[in-house]
């Protein structure tokens, strides 16, 4: 059974190595990715336990294996909101342990203390990881993922894409400019006109009183 792909569910991160222990939370779906250091030296594990003893294999539990390559990563799948307790193999009796979601009775300075006082057993740790662990499913050690890499828009594309709306904005502007100036020289002819046929209208009336006159005075 495998992981579903990270990015589909929630994920807490741990830097292993980093602190002594580990208080951890997490929802039931939740993946925890455990993030090993690049030293080899460092001898970092992750074996799952139990709270009365913290330093001894939990028979049928999830394990990073004994000694996970450097700068890879072990992913687990909460099944519940159960406590789960995990140690490193190798500095376990140091206090190197961690707990998600610990217990409000059973804290995790309760398991440190209970760690570093008890006698190691990993005797039957598998020296690969393990594929389940009362609790979890699809834990796995894999590579770290490649970071995402942070692409740049060329400058060359910037000023494409700048030009572009340049462009278009220069483009609307006068296409509305054509669309006005139709209209407005649409209007100005309608207004000619009408000024033509009143021209004429007020020619045709002062001919006709000049006309009325010209039969008066005649007359």
């Amino acid at each position: 059974m495998t992981l579903p792909r990270a990015d589909t569910w929630p994920v807490v991160d741990v830097q292993i190595g980093t602190q002594e222990s580990y208080n951890l939370h997490a929802n039931t779906g939740d993946i925890v990715t455990f993030h090993f250091p690049a030293n080899a030296s460092a001898d970092h594990s992750i074996v799952q336990s139990q709270f009365e003893s913290p330093c001894t294999f939990l028979d049928e539990g999830f394990s990073s294996g004994r000694h996970p390559d450097p700068s890879s990563v072990f992913r687990i799948q909460l099944l519940n909101d159960h406590p789960v307790y995990f140690g490193c193999i190798a500095h376990c009796h140091e206090g190197e342990v961690g707990i998600i979601n610990a217990a409000p009775d059973a804290p995790l300075e309760a398991f440190v203390t209970q760690a570093k006082s008890s006698t190691p057993d990993f005797s039957h740790v598998p020296d690969d990881a393990t594929a389940y662990g009362g609790g979890v499913y699809g834990a796995v050690v894999a590579p770290p993922p490649d970071a995402p890499s942070e692409k740049n828009t060329p400058s060359w594309l910037i000023a494409v894409i700048v030009l572009g709306v340049v462009a278009a904005i220069v483009t609307f502007t006068y296409v509305m400019y054509r669309v006005w100036l139709r209209m407005r020289m649409k209007d100005l002819a309608e207004w000619r006109a009408m000024r033509s046929v009143q021209r004429d209208d007020d020619r045709t009336m002062v001919n006709s009183a000049r006309s009325y006159a010209a039969r008066e005075s005649a007359m």
